[in-house]
């Protein structure tokens, strides 16, 4: 109920090409990519292990002023 939220918050239509006109599907400027499945990953280690292979996406909240001066790091949430 309060806090951060430990699941998918935000859901998302897995094959979205349906919902997209043909008109901008078309349009090779756009570059579009479609989801065509998702994949919970319980653990840091099968993202890492994924990320390998496949992207990844994630939906998470972020706290500053660690965010912001993450540089090339992985962010990991709040040091306090």
């Amino acid at each position: 109920e309060f806090g951060i939220a430990r699941e998918v918050d935000h859901p998302f239509q897995v094959e979205c090409k349906k919902d997209v006109g043909a008109e901008r599907a078309e349009r090779s400027e756009l570059n579009l990519g479609y989801i065509g499945e998702m994949v919970s990953l319980d653990t840091f280690e099968e993202v890492v292990r994924t990320l390998k292979d496949h992207p990844v996406a994630a939906s998470i909240p972020v706290f500053e002023p660690e965010f912001s001066g993450i540089g090339d790091k992985i962010y990991r949430g709040p040091t306090s």
